[in-house]
């Protein structure tokens, strides 16, 4: 908790939606009480994430037109290479290259797919990597885009790279589950951007979904068809997230930390898209389940 009036300390949108689905993890990561376990080396998704996320604040710089398709293609695999030896080395081993070639081939295909989606709208990266402070009624928010564009009519993209495929991304934004898009918007209207005056109207968030290359957008964006991926989600995203988010957000200012029940996993995942890997973050989540309902 914050040092002052006994506010929570800011919320990260990935805290906010670990907070959402499991207030126990919530807790257990707030007071840094998450396991430090050993394991082999496994390129698992979050590597991945890290790795892509690395490669595309390189390619995509802010302030800086867009790089054109062949610079693309040559500078991944020396970025990717760099990246590798700086975070996941065990994977310039030769017993990994076959996973490693092909983590190339797939960033470079996502990253030339993202250059032309990028053109057919007129984008300008203002920023990469930028991050945002805001509040949400008293309790602050703060997170770091991946990228910030400014269309040719003004308006602003947020943009959320995310090393996945956009089946679940889709469904969770179609039944009004989508928290991260909701609160990055709310940082910007609250705790705003240098010299800039923006109203909601004027701010859109994208998720660029790597591994089918499809960019989910929560409000149009004008392209000129050259290239085929954009897709406007046109109900709203956020409204039931935000509706549990408050929820737990007033538990917290009872002192109350709800456990999930066995029923928890099934339901976010059918109902929301959401799967709930924050209940593997520690064996004490899963040990404390219970069978009543109402944790929801």
């Amino acid at each position: 908790f914050g040092p002052e009036k006994g506010l929570p300390a800011p919320l990260s949108p990935s805290a906010a939606d670990t907070l959402m689905g499991s207030p126990f993890a919530w807790l257990l990561g707030r007071l840094g009480c998450d396991p430090r376990s050993w394991g082999t080396d496994e390129f698992d998704v979050l590597k991945a994430g890290t790795l892509a996320h690395r490669v595309f604040e390189k390619i995509f710089e802010a302030d800086q037109p867009l790089p054109d398709e062949n610079a693309i293609t040559e500078k991944v695999p020396a970025i990717l290479a760099d990246r590798i030896s700086r975070i996941v080395p065990f994977l310039a081993d030769r017993d990994w290259k076959v996973e490693r070639l092909k983590f190339e081939s797939e960033i470079s295909t996502a990253a030339l797919q993202w250059r032309r989606l990028l053109a057919s709208c007129g984008a300008t990266i203002v920023a990469a990597e930028q991050w945002l402070r805001g509040s949400h009624g008293e309790v602050l928010l703060h997170g770091q885009s991946d990228l910030l564009l400014q269309l040719p009519s003004g308006k602003l993209l947020v943009v959320d790279y995310k090393k996945s495929s956009s089946g679940k991304r889709r469904e969770r934004m179609q039944s009004g589950f989508d928290l991260q898009a909701h609160l990055y918007r709310l940082m910007i209207r609250t705790g705003g951007l240098p010299e800039r005056d923006l109203v909601p109207g004027d701010i859109g968030i994208v998720y660029y979904l790597l591994n089918d290359t499809t960019a989910l957008a929560d409000s149009p964006v004008d392209s000129d068809g050259s290239a085929h991926g954009w897709e406007v989600i046109s109900t709203d995203i956020s409204s039931r997230a935000m509706e549990h988010l408050d929820q737990r957000l007033e538990q917290v200012r009872r002192g109350t930390v709800c456990l999930n029940t066995t029923a928890d996993e099934d339901w976010w995942d059918n109902n929301a898209g959401l799967k709930l890997y924050a209940l593997d973050n520690s064996p004490l989540i899963r040990l404390f389940m219970h069978t009543e309902e109402g944790s929801r």
